[in-house]
């Protein structure tokens, strides 16, 4: 009896720090922590950055869940560039309607990467150009220098 009492407990308790880690500033930590590292597009990352964007699908932050697939989109084009897409086109809905800049230059690089990796130059050029207005707006200097050199390299290669 004492052990079936100690494994409800336990599971009760392991069910409560599973909820709790599932917190706004918990996954934001989480968040920040990836877009901190170098984001390789590993195994690891990927399965973390599935289970942030899996748990933000129950938490009001548009701007967590925007951040989450800009990463879970640049960690694809090391796995699959086509299927990027995806994650670019659901943050852009996430982000425009949040209105929010930062993501959205992310999203906007990324979404044109696999425009450009398509054949499709003019649609990429037209993102990375809307993703410099949005960094600047933001004051984003990272996703400014990204977009600012893809857009420079579809420039040249055109």
């Amino acid at each position: 009896m004492r052990a079936a009492c100690f494994i409800i407990i336990y599971l009760f308790a392991c069910a409560a720090f599973a909820e709790e880690r599932a917190t706004e500033p918990s996954l934001r930590t989480r968040i920040e922590v990836i877009e901190a590292a170098e984001n390789d597009g590993t195994v690891r990352v990927v399965a973390d950055l599935d289970g942030i964007i899996a748990a933000l699908d129950t938490v009001v932050a548009p701007d967590l869940l925007a951040r989450a697939l800009a990463l879970r989109c640049h960690a694809q084009l090391n796995l699959d560039v086509p299927a990027a897409a995806a994650f670019a086109d659901r943050g852009l809905d996430i982000a425009t309607q949040a209105k929010l800049d930062g993501p959205t230059a992310h999203l906007l690089s990324c979404r044109g990467y696999v425009r450009e990796a398509a054949g499709d130059i003019d649609a990429a050029l037209g993102d990375y150009i809307a993703s410099v207005e949005h960094a600047e707006r933001a004051g984003d200097k990272s996703a400014l220098a990204q977009a600012t050199v893809l857009r420079g390299s579809v420039r040249w290669s055109s």
